[in-house]
């Protein structure tokens, strides 16, 4: 009966060692866009918040993760936000981490909706 208790525990520690930092999930609660008099286009043209949730790892973290009109898939990762922020769906955003200057940013890499 011990083992398969052990098993169950080393799965669970298994899965969190396993999380990936670089994702963040919940309900969106802000979308943030911006036009070239905003700073420019390919500037983090749409922005993405969740509540209480960072994006990326490393030394700094961000309260959002962006995608550039310039993306691949742009228009099928903004429909696929605008329709979670609007239906209140939970999201799964991973984000690539990089830095401009030594600033760090997060950039939208894969977007999944669940539920």
């Amino acid at each position: 009966m011990r083992l398969p208790v052990a098993a169950l525990i080393l799965a669970l520690a298994s899965q969190v060692a396993m999380a990936d930092p670089n994702v963040a999930s919940g309900v969106i609660t802000q979308i943030s866009t911006f036009t070239a008099a905003g700073g420019g286009p390919n500037n983090g043209d749409l922005r993405v918040f969740i509540a209480g949730q960072t994006f990326c790892s490393g030394p700094t973290t961000t309260t959002w993760s962006f995608i550039n009109a310039s993306d691949a898939n742009y228009k099928g990762v903004v429909g696929a936000l605008m329709l979670a922020y609007s239906m209140g769906k939970q999201v799964a955003i991973t984000s690539t981490v990089g830095t401009i200057s030594g600033v760090q940013y997060c950039q939208i890499a894969r977007v999944d909706v669940i539920g």
